[in-house]
């Protein structure tokens, strides 16, 4: 008898901020509020605390608001940032699935479809500060998991669409 391995997801400990301030490489993914297409935020050559909105396809440009450290206070329950909406959002098994940006949407996809899930402890011990110590119960759940992995599908095509 064969045995089939798990898919295994050990949490790494990524802060719940991480995915707060923008990357030239990584832009937070939002609805440009001029034409409905995807803008990018970005954050400006000049300070990293500052964030800068476009869109390519209507050539909206803001520079904007300062983002501090402190969770993933600026994104709201039903997705958005800042007053933007957040281009990754889908109505997913009765709530609203939302992510930020490709690196987010990677972490969520290993994290869902694993069946073993670890967490590490630091010099502390455990720590709930981790962005997977804080989901939600629903994208936790392994009942959930194939819709979730259709979900997260779908919004992984609006970002392969869109960077073609």
């Amino acid at each position: 008898m064969i045995m089939s391995e798990k898919l295994k997801y050990t949490d790494e400990r990524q802060s719940i901020w991480s995915f707060e301030i923008p990357t030239v490489d990584d832009p937070i993914l939002l609805v440009c509020p001029e034409c409905s297409e995807m803008a990018r935020a970005y954050p400006p050559e000049s300070c990293e605390h500052r964030v800068k909105v476009v869109c390519p396809a209507c050539s909206y440009v803001k520079n904007g608001w300062c983002v501090e450290r402190q969770g993933l206070s600026h994104f709201h329950e039903e997705g958005d940032f800042f007053g933007y909406k957040l281009w990754l959002r889908i109505p997913c098994a009765g709530h609203t699935l939302w992510v930020v940006n490709r690196r987010h949407l990677e972490m969520l996809e290993s994290f869902v479809a694993a069946e073993l899930r670890e967490r590490n402890k630091n010099a502390m011990g455990y720590s709930n500060t981790s962005l997977f110590s804080r989901l939600p119960k629903w994208i936790k759940s392994s009942k959930k998991r194939e819709k979730l992995l259709l979900c997260l599908k779908k919004l992984r095509l609006k970002i392969v669409c869109k960077f073609k």
